[in-house]
Parts: structure tokens; C-alpha cells; sequence
């Protein structure tokens, strides 16, 4: 029997603790390696974020999960080429702790349907945020700034309507006929049925008699007031 594992809509980030600034605070998973390919998000989706705070082991050896206790986290970003900018990208705030031990991490939702994306991507296919996890004091008196880069992808979808098929609609290849010259005929392209052809001359369909070695017609013919199929005049290959 084969497992089936439910498909959970979130996006999952880890920081280590130690190193708050630069893009090195991103780790590979639950790892002590430093992650080395920027995440990457898709504009206009909303989905929950985790964000796993970890502190780094020896090398090969795995992080372990740190809480914070009665600080507060705070998430927002702006256009790499933009930060004097007067509004954000995208933001989050709220985060609330969810599990326990090595599996303790902050949750919210994280929406990158804003308008600020949106005149910021333009016509460009994608685009690069610079990411700012602040965690604070109460009251914002002290905080660490953790800060790293991201990729925004334009959607390719937004619910557009479905195209148009075209017309004539081009046939499933097994229903194609292929002329052979020589016999100026046409048989199906498929191998396993090329014992069956069109003949334009006559307008047949015909088939092939192995004892005859030839090729036959069926032809609709009345008899006694009954319509009946039977064989026409066998014609060479």
C-alpha cells in the first residue's frame, strides 16, 4: 500500500540566531549549513510562514530550535533597488509560537498579494526583495535584525479564461491516413493498421486479403430489400 502524505500550504524559512544582518543567517532546513540559494516567492499568494530560529551546530551536525520568549517578530520587505521606499513590498506580523522541542517555530500569514508588488514587477518577469526579521523588545526598545534576500516571480496566471481550441480541432494522430504514391492510396499511419486504406479513386475504404494478396472493398448493397455488406472487386497493392 503506498503512504499518501497531506499537502500543506505554508513556506518555511530558518534563521540562525547568530547571525543576524547579512543573507548567512538563512540555514539549509533544519541544518547548520548556510542556505545558498536565495527562497523564492510567487506574487500574489498568501500562505502561513514559518520562521524556525536555530542555533548552529558542528559542522555536519544539525541546528537545534531556540525560543523567544516575550519578544515579538515582525516581517516586512521592500524592492532591492528601492529601500528608501515609502510603503512595503509585503509585511507580517502576529507571529504566534506552534509546536514543541525541535520543532518549535513562529507562525503567520504572509500575504504577496499587495499592490506594491505589483507596480514594482511592472512588465519584469521577476524581481529581488530584500527581507527584513526583526525581533523585538516589548514596546520595540531592543531588537536584531535579521535580514536577507528573496526572489518575487511575476504569476503567469490570474484567472484568465481558458483558450480557445482551434479550428478544425487536429485530429488524435491514429486517425491520420498517410497517401502512398506508388498506389495512390491512403493507409493509416500506424503500422498495426496499415491493412486498411483509403482509396480516392474509387472512394473505398479497403482491406487487405492475405490469401489474395490484394486489397478488397466492403461495399453496402441491397438484396431481398435488406442492406447488406459485402465484398467488392479485389484490387492489386
Amino acid at each position: 500500500m503506498i503512504a499518501r502524505m497531506s499537502f500543506n500550504l505554508y513556506s518555511d524559512l530558518f534563521l540562525n540566531v547568530a547571525a543576524p544582518g547579512g543573507a548567512a543567517c538563512l540555514l539549509e532546513g533544519k541544518t547548520s549549513s548556510t542556505r545558498q540559494v536565495k527562497p523564492s516567492f510567487m506574487q500574489a499568494d498568501c500562505f502561513p510562514l514559518n520562521l524556525y530560529f536555530r542555533t548552529p551546530g558542528t559542522l555536519g551536525s544539525n541546528s537545534t530550535a531556540v525560543e523567544l520568549a516575550a519578544l515579538t517578530i515582525v516581517l516586512g520587505a521592500k524592492a532591492l533597488d528601492d529601500l528608501d521606499a515609502a510603503t512595503l513590498l509585503f509585511s507580517a506580523s502576529g507571529f504566534v509560537a506552534i509546536g514543541e522541542g525541535d520543532e518549535l517555530h513562529y507562525q503567520a500569514v504572509l500575504d504577496l498579494n499587495t499592490a506594491e508588488i505589483v507596480a514594482a514587477l511592472g512588465s519584469a518577469k521577476s524581481m529581488t526583495a530584500r527581507v527584513n526579521v526583526e525581533v523585538e523588545t516589548a514596546g520595540n526598545a531592543q531588537r536584531l535584525t535579521y535580514q536577507f534576500d528573496v526572489t518575487i516571480q511575476a504569476q503567469a496566471y490570474g484567472g484568465e479564461a481558458a483558450p480557445t481550441p482551434g479550428t478544425p480541432i487536429y485530429p488524435h494522430p491514429s486517425l491520420l491516413l498517410t497517401k502512398v504514391e506508388a498506389a495512390a492510396s491512403y493507409i493509416p499511419i500506424h503500422a498495426d493498421q496499415a491493412r486498411v486504406r483509403w482509396n480516392p479513386t474509387t472512394k473505398d475504404l479497403e482491406f487487405y486479403c492475405d490469401e489474395l494478396g490484394k486489397y478488397a472493398p466492403l461495399l453496402l448493397v441491397v438484396r431481398d430489400g435488406v442492406l447488406v455488406v459485402t465484398p467488392g472487386e479485389p484490387v492489386d497493392v
